[in-house]
């Protein structure tokens, strides 16, 4: 759904618009249109704006945002050898989790790598995959080939994962090197409103950084199965505090069939 406000003029506008996939411009009175994009890929959407009636037609401005629409199921594989967007098959596998999460946003700097598209699974192949801040605001599942193999790396830097939407899951992987960068963060490893942990292994997550809630999980919701939590911390000394090394759960959430072994206060 598209709206465009124009301003100036004699106001007797009309609206040309050109939805970026090939098809037939519309042209109408309605400063409000919609269109369907019947196939994954990154679009950029242009309208013109006339007073005079529609014999003259001023520059078209350029979107700052292309709109991403995705495909159901994508693929990522650290060693893909050719990663084409919309990355739909394993053929063309994203290289990143970041390059698929952005399918799935459109392209503004504050949105990036946040998972936003409802229905999407997002298959990830073997390997190690270094980076954070991952967020799954949307239904989307992220499920790799099996939790040892399938490893998301930190490496110190923050938090890896939130997970703030019920339909949002993270399954077959490890969580790895999370870490807390100030003082009353929450969440090393995972950060976790709503949504599925299952089948997972959360790894050597948190850090000495005072007064910190949930070294491995913080959930404020959600539920986490069949998950071994290990090598997990949170900083309890004279003055600092920290609560939960391995998880801290509240409002409801759950844990239920897994295993901690290793962590520590």
């Amino acid at each position: 759904r598209f709206t465009v406000i124009a301003v100036g003029g004699s106001k007797n506008y009309k609206y040309r618009w050109n939805f970026g996939d090939g098809s037939e411009d519309v042209l109408t009175d309605q400063a409000t249109v919609s269109h369907t994009y019947a196939a994954a890929g990154l679009y950029h959407a242009f309208v013109s704006v006339s007073d005079d009636g529609g014999t003259t037609w001023p520059v078209t401005p350029v979107l700052k945002s292309a709109i991403a629409v995705a495909p159901a199921h994508l693929y990522v594989d650290a060693a893909s050898e050719n990663p084409t967007f919309p990355y739909d098959t394993p053929e063309k596998s994203a290289a990143t989790l970041s390059d698929a999460l952005n399918c799935l946003t459109n392209t503004f700097e504050e949105t990036l790598n946040m998972a936003v598209v409802d229905g999407v699974t997002i298959h990830v192949a073997k390997g190690t995959y270094m980076g954070a801040g991952y967020a799954l605001a949307g239904d989307v599942t992220i499920v790799g080939e099996g939790a040892a193999e399938t490893v998301f790396d930190g490496n110190g830097g923050y938090r890896i994962f939130s997970l703030m939407n019920a339909g949002a899951t993270l399954k077959n992987v490890t969580v790895k090197g999370g870490k807390f960068t100030a003082s009353g963060q929450q969440g090393a490893g995972v950060y976790m409103e709503a949504g599925l942990i299952e089948d997972c292994i959360i790894d050597s997550c948190g850090s000495n950084t005072a007064t910190t809630y949930g070294g491995g999980v913080y959930a404020s919701g959600g539920r986490i199965n069949r998950t071994k939590f290990t090598g997990c911390k949170v900083h309890m000394t004279w003055n600092y505090k920290g609560w939960g090394s391995a998880l801290y759960l509240c409002n409801g959430a759950v844990c239920e069939n897994s295993l901690f072994t290793g962590n520590a206060a």
